[in-house]
This record gives structure tokens, sequence and C-alpha cells, in this order.
């Protein structure tokens, strides 16, 4: 089965290439600004924090410009991917499925990581998530001013690839806002436990983001790997919202989020309205969220190592 879903991954890839090749030679007269209208958003929590709900829930609340995934699937041509969008949006009403599969959402108007646009522009390779080499970040820029030109509020991005590049955000692109997702380190160590059960049916196999100490991968044992990864890229996010010294910061918190996400978005409105952002939030109802903080495996469940991280989690 893992095989056929690789497959349809790949062909479905070959032909976003074919489509995006011939969209290069493909232009519409549309003026764009020099700079941004409004300062870029970004979403930034750890792997496993629940970033993809979140990006749909505001997706939901405020009229945010965002990337769908028709707009992600032209990648090439970002005013071809924003006039199909906003054309598809006008004749259908968007109501979010609130599902995803390792970040991965199903519906033409579900919200999008974009992983093509950024690792192309970031140069990044199999499992490379830090940017080092030479970036055209005028470049990157320019098509971020393209993307938010099409419509009159600003961009949101959900994108794993901001965790440890933030300070080359800020130097390069300038001000944006930052949505701080927070999860306990506890309930992330376990859904990535469930990550990796769930997409290789073994506890052995490394998912989601890697720490800039690349030497966690040689760590044998799957329950120390685990909670190295997770304490390792908490410090990273730490130390480099000490350094960046941002002042446009608005915390969620994901198990608050999950039990009353309007509340939340309440909050989330305030915030904008105090940084003069007139973003109105839309009558929305929300569905009743389980907080997924379950082991998948029960047999997991008396494992005394796992229970001896849990626990150093707690402290």
């Amino acid at each position: 089965m893992e095989e056929i879903g690789l497959k349809k991954i790949r062909m479905i890839e070959d032909l976003s290439d074919d489509i995006n090749t011939l969209l290069k030679k493909f232009s519409i007269e549309h003026r764009t600004n020099k700079e941004f209208m409004f300062n870029p958003f970004f979403i930034l929590g750890l792997p496993r924090s629940g970033s993809t709900l979140l990006h749909q829930i505001l997706t939901m609340s405020f009229d945010f410009n965002y990337v769908s995934n028709i707009k992600a699937f032209f990648y090439e041509n970002l005013i071809f991917g924003n006039m199909l969008h906003n054309k598809f949006r006008k004749k259908n009403k968007y109501n979010s499925n609130y599902s995803s599969e390792f970040g991965n959402t199903k519906g033409p108007l579900e919200p999008h990581e974009w992983g093509w646009f950024w690792r192309k522009w970031f140069k990044l390779k199999n499992e490379e998530h830090h940017v080092t080499k030479n970036i055209d970040w005028l470049g990157l820029k320019k098509e971020l001013i393209i993307a938010e030109s099409f419509n009159k509020t600003p961009l949101l991005f959900d994108t794993p690839y901001i965790n440890g590049n933030l300070d080359l955000f800020l130097k390069n692109i300038g001000p944006i806002f930052i949505f701080n997702l927070c999860r306990s380190k506890k309930a992330i160590y376990k859904s990535l436990i469930n990550a990796r059960l769930k997409k290789y049916g073994s506890i052995h196999k490394f998912y989601g983001a890697l720490t800039k100490d690349k030497n966690i991968k040689k760590i044998k044992d799957p329950y120390y790997q685990i909670y190295e990864q997770v304490i390792k890229l908490q410090e990273e996010k730490d130390k480099i919202f000490k350094l960046s010294k941002i002042n446009f910061i608005h915390t969620i918190n994901y198990e608050k989020l999950v039990e009353n996400p309007k509340k939340e978005m309440k909050k989330v409105e305030i915030f904008l309205l105090k940084n003069k952002i007139n973003l109105k939030m839309n009558n929305v109802k929300f569905p009743i969220f389980s907080n997924r903080n379950a082991l998948l495996a029960d047999k997991l469940q008396c494992d005394d190592k796992l229970g001896k991280f849990l626990d150093l989690l707690d402290n």
C-alpha cells in the first residue's frame, strides 16, 4: 500500500512539474507593489504541535491571503494560481474539513504548506530543513509580494522551513508577524511516536524536523532520539526568539485552541486590531475538536523507557 501511495505522489509531482514548466512562459498583465502592503504572518511551532489545524482555523476565522491547495499546485506562476483560487472561492463557500495527514490537507481551498515553493527557493534536498546555501532573497521577496498583491489582505504561511531559519527571514524578508504555537512537550513527544507508527509502521524510523545538530540521527534508542528531538528543537526555538527580539508575536496554546477555538480567535482579533490590521473575525461555527494526546499503540503505554522520558518532559 505504501508503494502505491508513493507512486501516486510521484505521478502528481511529475504532472505538477510539467504544468509549471509550461506556466513559466505564461504571463498575465498584473500590477504588483514594490513592497508589502502588510507584514506577512507566519505560524511557528515544533513538529506535531498542531500548526495545520491552527492554519485551518485561522483561514476560516479571518480573510487572510493564504496558500490553498489550488495556489500551491501552480508554484511557478503565482498570479495564475491566485486567479484560479479567487474564482473558485467566489463560486464555492469555503468550509474547512479540519482534517490533515502529516501536514497535508484534502480539498482545493484547504491551506497548504507550500513545500515545493520553499524547497525550490531555499535549495533544500531530501531531509534538509536549515538554509545553508546562497539564496536569492530579493527574488523570493519579489515572489511573495506578487502573491500578496492579488488580494487586499495579509499573507499567512504555515511552513516548517521558518523553524530554524527565522533569523534569515527577519534579515531578508523584513518585519513579520509570528503566531507562536505552543503545545506541551509531552504531547509532541507522543505525537511524534504516533507519526512514526502511522507513517512507517515502526518507531525506529526518524520523522519530523531535524535539529541543527545532525548527530541526532545517530542515536539508536528511538525513545531517547525523539526526546532529544523535542528538547533540542524547543531550545533552538527559544534561542532564536531571544536573539531575534521580535515585537510582533502572538502566542497560541494548542490545548486551549482545541478546547475553545472561538475564544482563542477573539484574542487573535484583538492582536490584529492592536497592530492596525483591520481583519474582523468571521462568524464561524467550529466543530468539537478532540485533544489528540493519546498514543496509537496500547503496547507502548506500559513501556518503562517511554514512561521515563515522559516523566522527564513533565519536569
